[in-house]
């Protein structure tokens, strides 16, 4: 004896392919850079400008010689993230990575901390032909 039970069917106006259509586009998104068409935030988007920024300070009377390097870049969630570097020249140093929502506030952390060190006396070091 063969039994065949049925199961209830929703009858739309939509055909398959519209119907697999609207099933990935739900209000809940598990990924920035979903497939399903939807717009990517704009803290994701490339910053206009890179910022980043490496600084010396040197003093032979004091047997003084320190970097600190700044750079903005963006992780793999699309965040704006401040990287700082710093130390003794010729180690690797210490670093330092504060999350930021938006490149704004990044940029804004960014200058106040450069303006701090260029009033200790820390300078941009300038390359030459020969160092590059």
């Amino acid at each position: 004896m063969l039994i065949i039970l049925a199961e209830p069917t929703l009858t739309t106006n939509f055909s398959a392919t519209e119907t697999i259509t609207i099933v990935n586009q739900s209000a809940t998104i598990d990924s920035y850079l979903s497939l399903d068409g939807a717009r990517v935030p704009r803290q994701i988007r490339r910053m206009i400008t890179p910022y980043r920024i490496y600084i010396e300070r040197k003093d032979a009377a004091r047997g003084m010689a320190r970097f600190y390097a700044l750079s903005i870049e963006t992780n793999l969630f699309g965040e704006m993230t401040l990287v700082r570097r710093w130390g003794r020249i010729g180690t690797g140093g210490r670093q330092r990575v504060r999350t930021h929502d938006r490149e704004h506030d990044a940029v804004r952390e960014f200058l106040m901390l450069l303006g701090v060190k260029r009033r200790r006396g820390y300078l941009p070091v300038v390359k030459t032909g020969d160092q590059a």
